[in-house]
């Protein structure tokens, strides 16, 4: 009798310095996790805020980019997340008010993972996200290695 393998999907929240990333750079890490994305070997999640966030940033940096980012929001596998009022309450004691509701949408999705390239007020609060929401907070390469290590 063979035995069946089954494999977990692994999920990701991305913030929006991984898609910003991700758009304007053809090479790396963010664009690398939205090809495994697109590949089938994750889940991503976003929020209406990384949307509105970017959005505001390629209008101001790269409007050429703004087709592109049309494009990627209707893409039907998409996973759209809001956090509760509550999660966001929790998170703003950990990492404050403005990136509050990146943390609590990953909570709420219950993200594996919440790839950032926010070292400064996200990245340095790793342990305590951890702690109170069961999500990890690593670089985008770092999810990239735990889906290879997953062989997912």
């Amino acid at each position: 009798m063979g035995l069946i393998q089954t494999t977990r999907i692994i999920s990701v929240f991305i913030d929006t310095s991984v898609l910003y990333a991700a758009m304007v750079s053809p090479t790396g890490a963010a664009r690398e996790l939205l090809y495994a994305w697109f590949r089938g070997r994750c889940r991503l999640y976003l929020s209406a805020l990384v949307f509105a966030e970017i959005e505001r940033n390629l209008e101001a940096k790269a409007p050429e980019l703004l087709p592109f980012l049309r494009a990627f929001q209707s893409i039907p596998s998409l996973h759209l997340v809001e956090p509760s009022r509550s999660l966001i309450e929790r998170a703003r004691r950990i990492v404050g008010e403005k990136d509050a509701p990146i943390v609590a949408a990953a909570a709420e999705c219950k993200a594996d993972y919440l790839a950032t390239f926010d070292r400064v007020h996200i990245l340095s609060r790793k342990h305590k996200i951890l702690a109170e929401f069961g999500v990890v907070t690593v670089l985008p390469g770092d999810v990239l290695a735990a889906l290879r290590a997953a062989d997912l």
